[in-house]
């Protein structure tokens, strides 16, 4: 049985499989830090993600507009990085996109 990835309760997931950004390509919410980071990065992609598939990925993260982008370190027994050279792109690539006067 496949069982699929799609996200947090209160936060989006996303995965770095080495060369792009994977966003689970399910049912899910779109949060905001989630699409302005689909927007500025360009090595993204949407497709299904099976547990099966987490220890390829070399990391994982949540993302919400209260936290930005923040290291998920274990998904059941597949470990992945706190600390990835994607996550603090990711930061910053949040970080630099331009606030929207109100």
């Amino acid at each position: 049985m496949k069982t699929f990835v799609s996200e947090g309760a209160t936060w989006n997931i996303g995965f770095f499989d080495g060369q792009q950004v994977v966003w689970p390509n399910a049912e899910v919410l779109t949060g905001v830090t989630m699409r302005l980071l689909h927007q500025v990065h360009e090595a993204t992609s949407l497709g299904p993600v099976n547990l099966s598939d987490l220890p390829r990925m070399e990391a994982a993260f949540a993302t919400n507009t209260a936290i930005g982008v923040r290291a998920i370190t274990a998904i059941n027994e597949v470990e992945f990085p706190d600390v990835h050279p994607i996550l603090e792109t990711l930061r910053k690539e949040y970080e630099e996109i331009p606030a929207e006067a109100v």
